[in-house]
């Protein structure tokens, strides 16, 4: 049994011809969820297609295959419906409120009696790093070569490397909830409607806000700042834009009762996650260019705290371990979660998306990758191996796994695509009656 088609692959199919040499067709089908079902067989042209138990496939696998003699469908389970929870640190429960992924790690900031900075090459095992301050830090950001983060009491800290930390004063003590880098600069927000720059994160200046209240997340793109908040009474905002970080507009929200915490850009269109102080439920406000703002339906009711864009996906997180989804930004997925825990930020780095909340919670989704591998089609060599093209992700390596049973693989070779497609040569084919082969995402 099917459940609703997800994403387009191809399979093909090397099939005997009349006169005993392979012939190669292409099967274009739907990957699919499959509920466990038995396997069965039936005949299709000079071979046969045999449907297999999703429960006797690891979904890791399987992305892309070929045959001989049998070809079959397998199913890839959805990357952003897996997670996993991992240990952030074994000695503090501090609530992790702000993340970023450069310089080949993901570095992650928060804290509560004091100051939290955790990094990881990974996402799976992570080391605390010495701070250098001892206030809440609430988010984090790259740029210049360097990470800096900002939290309470207008503190900042700067690292080249993630590992030694520098505080640098900003010359504010309100609370600073978010920061962004673009233009040469890196531009932080906070209450009262803070907004500071620096070109270096060491020396800092004041600009007039276009609004009051607390701003909590900032991001850039689209030749822009846009900077985000908490409503008041007035009509207006709790949004504004600017073109250099220095002069600041206001912008009309889709509600004028709104806490907005935190904002992307990708895809061509800015993403704002936070709620709906009418409703106090988890809203979602959408633009192209930062000046008209439109809601789309959230996919939960549930408050958001953070977004992330990566992969040709944005995804949310908020309360109770909630994670939504959109290859746009307009229709939303609620996700399989691993946690209850409330989730405060996420990032993108390395093909997975990792959350971070409270209690030190981490959770990391698996590899997600925009380009589908491909197998195919198959070239028989003289003397009677086999060259097949593999089509996937430029700077990604597969490995390329071979079975005769559809259960026992094992890699006949490592494939790293520099180029969107490359051929490779599997001259023991001839060894076996039938063969199968995949491509393996890591």
């Amino acid at each position: 049994m099917l459940g609703e088609p997800k994403n387009q692959f191809s399979l093909t199919r090397a099939a005997l011809s009349p006169g005993g040499r392979p012939k190669s067709e292409f099967l274009s089908v739907s990957s699919a969820f499959f509920l466990p079902v038995r396997a069965s067989t039936r005949a299709l042209a000079n071979t046969t297609t045999r449907v297999l138990s999703a429960k006797s496939i690891p979904p890791l696998y399987a992305l892309a295959f070929l045959c001989f003699g049998v070809s079959a469908i397998i199913v890839r389970a959805d990357p952003l419906d897996n997670w996993t929870l991992r240990n952030s640190w074994p000695t503090s429960f501090d609530a992790l409120t702000g993340i970023a992924h450069a310089s080949n790690q993901f570095v992650a900031v928060g804290g509560s009696a004091g100051a939290t900075i955790l990094t990881s090459t990974n996402g799976i095992t992570w080391t605390s790093r010495t701070p250098g301050v001892n206030y809440m830090l609430s988010s984090v950001a790259y740029g210049d070569g360097q990470f800096l983060a900002v939290g309470d009491y207008g503190v900042v800290v700067t690292s080249t490397n993630g590992i030694k930390w520098t505080y640098r004063p900003s010359g504010t003590v309100n609370p600073l909830w978010g920061v962004a880098y673009g233009k040469n600069q890196f531009v932080a927000v906070g209450d009262n409607g803070t907004i500071l720059t620096s070109p270096n994160g060491i020396n800092w200046t004041s600009r007039t806000s276009a609004w009051e209240g607390n701003l909590y997340g900032i991001a850039y793109g689209n030749d822009q700042f846009v900077a985000v908040g908490e409503a008041s009474t007035k009509d207006a905002g709790p949004i504004v834009t600017s073109l250099d970080g220095v002069t600041w507009s206001n912008r009309a929200s889709v509600s004028t009762r709104a806490e907005l915490q935190s904002i992307v850009y990708g895809n061509n269109r800015f993403v704002v996650v936070g709620r709906d102080l009418a409703t106090y439920m988890g809203m979602i406000v959408t633009s192209s260019e930062g000046i008209t703002w439109a809601s789309p339906a959230p996919g939960t009711t549930n408050w958001l705290w953070g977004i992330a864009y990566g992969n040709n996906h944005f995804v949310a997180v908020g309360n109770a371990g909630t994670i939504v989804s959109s290859p746009d930004g307009l229709i939303w997925t609620n996700r399989l979660s691993a946690t209850d825990t409330r989730l405060l930020c996420i990032a993108n780095g390395d093909n997975t998306f990792v959350a971070a909340g409270a209690n030190g919670t981490v959770l990391q989704s698996d590899v997600v990758v925009s380009t589908q591998p491909v197998l195919g089609p198959p070239v028989f060599l003289s003397g009677g191996a086999v060259q097949i093209t593999l089509t996937g992700l430029v700077g990604q390596t597969y490995p390329i796994q071979a079975s005769t049973t559809l259960s026992n693989w094992q890699t006949v070779t490592n494939v790293a695509l520099t180029n969107t497609s490359v051929q490779f040569t599997d001259p023991s084919a001839t060894n076996f009656p039938r063969r199968f082969y995949r491509a393996v995402v890591q």
